[in-house]
């Protein structure tokens, strides 16, 4: 049913943005299931992190082959981006990111944003980039639209910009956004040339994927278990956690055996048994969470 329903979309020319806003294992599973052809004119009008997402779940074979009919500059983009490690900022960020020279003045900004924002990631920020393309402040697009047609950008830049290099890890750059409360990131190389942005809704996936890992590790759950995982694979991943938790409440009996006759002699003992358990437990639980 769902692959009809892409493929219907695929008719209208709209099947690119659902599939960006999917996760990326369900979305190269429909794609998998459509014609070639189709797979690979909608792959062409996905954003290019987002058809990095899709295409890292598929295997290598498959990605040549889709990067191969692409157009060769939107395949020369999405192959750079598949370097990146998908755990770094090289792999979270978009290169559709607008630059602009500090000469230029708002009318000529203005003029460049609207060529560029329905490819670009964002238009709400812009970046200040000399002629080598290194990275020398923000722009904001309020105050662009806020200031006079023949003001310089120069007058306007914020040159404290915080910007991450692109080999950061992600789980930092979502601590920059929680942080400092940012809609978007510039990435940069060693250079400290523009390479990209990272935008919210990339990081709140981290995130996600990062309190979904820390649950799962409280509950020593593996982390590619889910609910339509068999039981016989839910079994086979979680026994040797639980071989381990037979292990520690084996050894905690052994240490109440070796004070059986102490319990035996004042019964009040056994009855704090399961009160410094149950404590215990609550404790730990409590540091865990806050760790």
């Amino acid at each position: 049913q769902a692959t009809k329903l892409l493929h219907r979309l695929y008719l209208r020319q709209a099947a690119a943005k659902p599939l960006g806003e999917m996760d990326p294992d369900e979305s190269a599973e429909l794609l998998s299931d459509l014609d070639r052809e189709e797979a690979i004119k909608i792959l062409a009008r996905m954003d290019p992190d987002d058809a990095v997402d899709l295409l890292e779940e598929l295997p290598r074979e498959t990605q040549k082959e889709i990067l191969s009919n692409v157009d060769s500059k939107e395949a020369k983009v999405i192959s750079d981006l598949l370097t990146y490690p998908s755990d770094s900022a090289g792999g979270l960020m978009s290169p559709e990111v607008v630059a602009l020279s500090l000469d230029m003045s708002v009318q000529q900004a203005i003029d460049v944003l609207r060529q560029r924002a329905e490819e670009a990631e964002t238009i709400y920020f812009a970046y200040a980039v000399d002629d080598q393309h290194h990275l020398q402040g923000v722009l904001s697009l309020r105050d662009i639209a806020l200031a006079q047609p023949e003001t310089r950008l120069s007058s306007l830049v914020e040159i404290d910009v915080i910007s991450v290099p692109v080999e950061a890890d992600a789980e930092e750059v979502a601590l920059l956004f929680d942080k400092y409360n940012f809609y978007a990131l510039p990435v940069i190389d060693q250079q400290v040339k523009l390479l990209g942005i990272i935008t919210i809704d990339d990081v709140i996936d981290v995130m996600r994927e990062e309190a979904t890992e820390d649950i799962y590790g409280m509950a020593s759950v593996p982390m590619n278990e889910s609910v339509d995982t068999s039981w016989f694979s839910s079994l086979r991943m979680r026994l040797p956690w639980l071989y381990v938790r037979l292990a520690t409440a084996i050894l905690a009996a052994l240490v109440v055996a070796t004070f059986e006759q102490t319990i035996a002699k004042v019964a009040a003992l056994a009855v704090l048994m399961g009160v410094i358990a149950g404590q215990g437990g609550s404790t730990g639980m409590q540091t865990i969470t806050i760790i």
